[in-house]
């Protein structure tokens, strides 16, 4: 199968979620949301490095009220 995105939640580090999604997702969508979408905690920076990404990450505290989501990111990652 293939998909437009896949969206996960606290599921691995992004390095094997790459690995795991790799010929998984449609690589050119008419869909304006596409890639690896992943809600994430905490300092993301090594995680990041050792998974040779290039994401978009969006700050969840900046748009949701809450002590929850002070530390949560929601990580794209338009290609895998």
């Amino acid at each position: 199968y293939r998909y437009d995105a896949i969206v996960t939640r606290a599921v691995a580090p992004l390095a094997l979620l790459a690995r795991w999604t790799k010929g998984k997702l449609i690589r050119k969508s008419n869909q304006k949301i596409t890639g690896l979408i992943c809600l994430k905690g905490g300092d993301l920076t090594e995680e990041i490095i050792e998974a040779k990404m290039k994401p978009r990450i969006y700050n969840l505290s900046d748009h949701l009220d809450g002590e929850f989501f002070e530390t949560k990111k929601l990580i794209w990652v338009k290609k895998v």
